[in-house]
């Protein structure tokens, strides 16, 4: 039950993400809280004050985690699969997770959002016809799951995007109110 979950406030590498992951651990952004540990109450889009990644759920897909992941121009930083993913749950549909490392914080909701926006842009792109059915990665303050169930696959990279990386035609990410564009690179407004 979520509402019992506590977090603690902590920087992490990816490898040690990555084995947090594949022992269940529940993570999420990083909120305005009255202490180093906190509950689901302090953690809300008002309180958020940055993220590093951005998570992308698939759920039910056709296509097998490391197909799909072959397909994509920006190939994620860690990915995973979800205790449900190929069982009779899921209708033996596959379920995993993208989780897209940023070099730069984003520091406001709206960014975050533009920049989930972008990279389901560009799955899109990579992946004709792909829709996804779970898009609560797009708020920040969901907290997603870890995969300790023990059939867990995961793979981990050493690509870290820009905010650059990702198309724009169809959201807001050069109109946020947290990021100016000039030349390519980023300037905090």
């Amino acid at each position: 039950d979520w509402k019992f979950v506590k977090y603690a406030q902590q920087e992490i590498s990816v490898e040690e993400f990555a084995n947090l992951i594949q022992q269940g651990h529940c993570f999420c952004h990083c909120f305005k809280t009255k202490g180093n540990i906190f509950g689901l109450s302090e953690k809300t889009d008002a309180n958020f004050i940055h993220a590093d990644m951005v998570f992308v759920d698939v759920d039910d897909s056709s296509i097998e985690m490391n197909e799909f992941v072959s397909h994509l121009s920006k190939v994620p930083t860690v990915y995973y699969t979800t205790p449900n993913n190929h069982t009779d749950k899921s209708n033996f549909k596959y379920r995993f997770r993208l989780c897209y490392l940023f070099d730069t914080s984003i520091t406001y909701a709206d960014t975050y959002k533009a920049m989930y926006m972008g990279i389901m842009e560009s799955i899109g792109n990579d992946i004709g016809g792909f829709v996804n059915k779970d898009n609560c990665g797009q708020k920040p303050s969901q907290q997603f799951a870890g995969n300790g169930s023990g059939n867990c696959e995961l793979y981990t990279t050493s690509n870290v995007f820009s905010f650059n990386d990702f198309p724009f035609q169809n959201n807001n990410a050069s109109l946020s109110s947290s990021l100016l564009f000039s030349n390519g690179k980023k300037k905090n407004t």
